[in-house]
């Protein structure tokens, strides 16, 4: 546990363990989430928006399908 302090504009230190243990730097992005009286603070990768298709649910589902294929000996790598 530690405890820190918020600043005049409602800002927070986090901790140099803290962000050591969750590989957090300055710039990066994190999403802070309200549970109760909980914040939890959760790192975040952004993606280009010309890479979006690829992080679809349906390109993910056909990335999983031939995956499995080529472990099965159904296909073979290009």
């Amino acid at each position: 546990m530690s405890l820190t302090k918020i600043n005049p504009r409602g800002q927070i230190t986090i901790p140099a363990k803290f962000r050591s243990a969750l590989h957090c730097k300055p710039g990066d992005y994190v999403e802070v989430i309200m549970e109760g009286n909980i914040l939890k603070v959760i790192p975040k990768e952004l993606i280009d928006k010309s890479q979006m298709w690829f992080w679809t649910k349906k390109h993910q589902q056909a990335e999983e399908e031939a995956e499995l294929e080529l472990h099965q000996g159904k296909g073979k790598e290009v």
